[in-house]
This record gives C-alpha cells, sequence and structure tokens, in this order.
C-alpha cells in the first residue's frame, strides 16, 4: 500500500491501541514525538517498526504535522492522531479512486467521552486523507489542510468510508487543560486573521468544553457570520450553536436557528437525530418528535440502531410522542422498538425506565422479554424487577399474579421468595409474608447478602412490632447486624429513660 500514516505523540498513552489498529496495512508509519523526555515512545515505534523522528515543539500543530509529512516514504498521507484507532475502512480506496490535486479524505470519528465506549458520544467528520504534492496543514492549532497552489480551486471533499475511534475525551480535566491551551493559541491566530470562519468555531468549542456558554454562543454565531459558503466544519458548528442555545434555554432561538440553517443538514438522519435530542432536552417533544420521524424515513444513519430497522430510533420516538401526550402513536413506537430487542436489551431499557421511576414502560419492556422464554438468573431477575414495577404503583394484585405464574420455576430462589415476601406484606398478609422470609433466609441463595439474612429479618420485625409482638421484634432486628433501620426500631421499642 503505497500510503505513509503520519501520527503525532507527546505521551505514550493509546499510541499502543493506535499502533495495533493500522500495523495490519502492511504500509509505513511515520511516528513522530513531540515530547523529548518520553523516551520509552521509541521502544514501541522499533516494536511496531515505525519510521520514528523527534520534532522540538513549538506550539504549532500544522509545523508538526507537515514535518511528519515530510519524512513520509510515500506522497499519499492519512494523518492520525496518538489517541484514536481505526474502527472500520482502508485508506487505498479513496487514493486511488479521486482526483488528488483537488480531493482531500474525510473520516468518520466517533469520540467517546467514558472508558465503556457506551455513553457521551460525539460524532465528528474529519479531513485526514491527502497528496503531500497538493496540500499541507494550516494553522497553530486545529489545523486544516490547505492548497499548496495559490490558484484559487474548489477543494472536494469525499468521504473515505474510514471510521475511527477517538479517547482523547475520556479525562474531561485534561480535556478542559487543552482548551484553556487551544484558547490561548487561536487568539494568537485571530490577531493576524480577525474574521477567520474556522478559529471562531474552533474556539467556540473550546468554550463549549468548559460549559462557559456565553463565550461559546458568542464565538459560534461569529463563525457562522464570517462563512461565505458552506464548509467542511459547518454543520458541527451549528450543532455547538444549537446545542448552546439549549444549555442557555434559549428554545425559541435554538428551534429558529434550526430552521434558519436547515440546507445544512437536510438529507442527513444523524443530524436530525442529533437536533431532536436538542429538541427533547429542552422540552419541545412535538418538534423531538417531528426530527426524529425524519430521521426515520432519510433512514440513512450511519448507525444500525437508528436506522428503521434498529431499535433506538423507534425508542426515542417513543418518548417524544409520550411526552407530547400522543399516547397511541408512542405505545406503537415502543411495541415497534421492542419487536427489535433480544432478551438483554429488553431488560436493560426496562431497568433503565425502573430508575426513572417510569414503572408503566418498565414493566412494558420486562413483559416483552418474558415473552422470549428467558431461563434461570434472567427469568429470575426479570420476574422480581416486573412485580417491584407493579408494587411501585400499589397495583399488589398484578404484582402477585406475575409472581405466581413462575413459583414452580423459581420457588427456590431466595430472591424470588423475597419478592413474594414484599407483596405479601404490601397486601396486608402478614402470615404468609413471614412464611416467605423465612424461606428466604432458610435459602440463603440470593446474591444479595442483605435479602440471605438482615433484609429478611428487618421486615418480619416491622410485621411482628404491628402485630404488638414486641420480643419477637426485637430478636428479629438483633439478627440484622449494623442495619441502621433496625437499630433505630430497636431504640423506639426500648428507648433509653432520662434522668
Amino acid at each position: 500500500m503505497r500510503v505513509s500514516v503520519c501520527i503525532i505523540a507527546n505521551q505514550l498513552r493509546g499510541v499502543k491501541k493506535c499502533l495495533d489498529s493500522v500495523v495490519k496495512w502492511g504500509t509505513e508509519i511515520v511516528l513522530v514525538n513531540t515530547n523529548p523526555s518520553l523516551t520509552a515512545l521509541k521502544l514501541l515505534a522499533d516494536q511496531y517498526q515505525c519510521s520514528y523522528y523527534t520534532y522540538d515543539w513549538n506550539d504549532d500543530f500544522a509545523a508538526a504535522r507537515n514535518f511528519a509529512a515530510s519524512q513520509a516514504q510515500y506522497d499519499w498521507i492519512m494523518t492520525l492522531d496518538s489517541d484514536e484507532y481505526l474502527l472500520t475502512g482502508s485508506p487505498l480506496p479513496f487514493f486511488m479512486e479521486n482526483d488528488l490535486s483537488k480531493t482531500v479524505g474525510t473520516v468518520a470519528r466517533t469520540s467517546f467521552t467514558s472508558s465503556d465506549e457506551q455513553t457521551g458520544v460525539s460524532h465528528e467528520i474529519e479531513a485526514r486523507l491527502y497528496s503531500r504534492k497538493y496540500f499541507k496543514y494550516q494553522g497553530l492549532v486545529h489545523e486544516q489542510l490547505v492548497l499548496r497552489s495559490a490558484t484559487p480551486i474548489e477543494v472536494d471533499y469525499v468521504s473515505s468510508r474510514i471510521g475511527l475511534g477517538h479517547t482523547g475525551y475520556h479525562n474531561l480535566v485534561m480535556l478542559a487543560a487543552k482548551s484553556y491551551r487551544n484558547e490561548q493559541l487561536l487568539k494568537k491566530e485571530l490577531l493576524t486573521k480577525p474574521k477567520d470562519a474556522y478559529i471562531y468555531y474552533q474556539l467556540g468549542r473550546s468554550y463549549l468544553v468548559r460549559k462557559e456558554y456565553e463565550l461559546a454562543l458568542a464565538a459560534f454565531k461569529k463563525s457562522l457570520a464570517n462563512q461565505v459558503q458552506a464548509k467542511t466544519y459547518s454543520l458541527d458548528c451549528l450543532k455547538g450553536l444549537l446545542t448552546t442555545y439549549q444549555a442557555l434555554k434559549l428554545n425559541n432561538n435554538l428551534v429558529a436557528a434550526a430552521k434558519a440553517y436547515r440546507s445544512l443538514y437536510e438529507g442527513d438522519g444523524d443530524s436530525f437525530y442529533f437536533i431532536a435530542g436538542l429538541f427533547s432536552l429542552a422540552g419541545l417533544y412535538n418538534q423531538a418528535a417531528s426530527y426524529y420521524e425524519t430521521c426515520l424515513s432519510l433512514n440513512n444513519s450511519q448507525f444500525a440502531e437508528r436506522r428503521a430497522d434498529g431499535y433506538q430510533i423507534w425508542l426515542k420516538l417513543g418518548e417524544a410522542y409520550r411526552k407530547a401526550k400522543a399516547i397511541e402513536q408512542a405505545e406503537y413506537c415502543y411495541q415497534r422498538a421492542s419487536d427489535k430487542m433480544d432478551v438483554d436489551t429488553l431488560m436493560l431499557t426496562g431497568n433503565s425506565y425502573f430508575k426513572q421511576a417510569n414503572y408503566e414502560q418498565a414493566s412494558m419492556f420486562y413483559l416483552a422479554a418474558l415473552k422470549h422464554d428467558p431461563q434461570g438468573l434472567t427469568l429470575l431477575e426479570l420476574v422480581c424487577q416486573l412485580c417491584l414495577t407493579y408494587l411501585k404503583v400499589k397495583n399488589y394484585d398484578q404484582a402477585l399474579k406475575a409472581a405466581l405464574i413462575f413459583k414452580d420455576e423459581l420457588n427456590g430462589q431466595a430472591d424470588y421468595l423475597f419478592t413474594l415476601g414484599n407483596i405479601y406484606l404490601a397486601q396486608g398478609k402478614f402470615e404468609a409474608a413471614l412464611e416467605n422470609y423465612r424461606l428466604t433466609i432458610l435459602r440463603g441463595n440470593s446474591r444479595d447478602e442483605g435479602i440471605n439474612s438482615w433484609l429478611s429479618y428487618y421486615n418480619q420485625g416491622v410485621i411482628y412490632e404491628y402485630q404488638n409482638k414486641l420480643g419477637l421484634a426485637q430478636k428479629a432486628y438483633q439478627k440484622c447486624r449494623n442495619y441502621e433501620p433496625a437499630r433505630k426500631r430497636l431504640q423506639n421499642l426500648y428507648p433509653t429513660k432520662k434522668g
């Protein structure tokens, strides 16, 4: 492959994962170290057979990028940050299929702000593939690719169909520190380019990281005002502006800006999905539903869960309809979502609604999961959670009915017996409750040690106290170890006399 992958690094974190993801291409990897004290990077470079160079850092990211490209064996360059790694794709098709004298290749980058790579996800489009014969980097920070020739040519930005993961946002403290550094470099550059839309865009991003929303708003507005024509970053700039309006609770501005700049995202399902999320956060549920509907009809998201055959888009649309009081539409969407989930996803979704105290939706997903005929611990957890949702809304008869359906399968499980005891307690059937708590303690096979002992003893004590069997209540509470509610009950049973 006649491509050189150029990586700039000033720390070890993330570099190995980056190299592991691209070494399979068997092409040249240029690794440039901008931190003179980081000698261990040379050992890593040798391990992966990289072309290794050092560079004296001078607060100029473009200069470092251009240095790396100048040391490359090939003219075809793909640039990576050391905290990025390949998810999908290969650079060769882009270079083979395009006129490199006027074309730059973009990648779809997914940034994760939590280490489990499930939450705190953002998406960016970055220009990263180019021929060094025709392009170079420019800009002290958040550098851009520009033509080497002074002859004005319209540059085409073409998707390379490469997907990258990015872990540089895991450490939010470090991210904030970077934003302060970037702010100073951007302001320095702004002195010579006072109307540069890209610099204002990047300033807005720095302020947004630190939640300095008023400053971010001003920067994003200046960037959009100075964009004579759409740029590769125009859509991200708009998303920054809309995010800022939502954070400042400027809902009218949010709606107006989304409408005014719709041409930037028309036909892009992921953008409609993103903006729908902002509308939901702002409490604009009708607008959110409309945008989710558009995402659904476009059906062109790069994420399967957001397309019509995925569950996430239906779930989000159902939520928007529910909050907009369109119950019939909401129930239809929830049903479509549940039809596309496996039992584990159904249970996780139910648990999520349960934590939000949205018990009606939680029970719906638990019931859908039970239709998959789960076994073992999955069945146990589903039944217990379903019964608990009914208890939360004081539907005690439904809770008992649901529990008894699975008595034969679960009667030997402490968690099930404890749940059954709680149902009988809520119904005022105290003897049945006491018996189930006794059996819970006897089984003792719950993964929750409290259920096996002090929680069951405590509930027995409450019943005995209610029945005025104070001696039995005292014995039950004394078996609760250091469980604070039990200690308080004991003190109330036998208050210490003063004086």
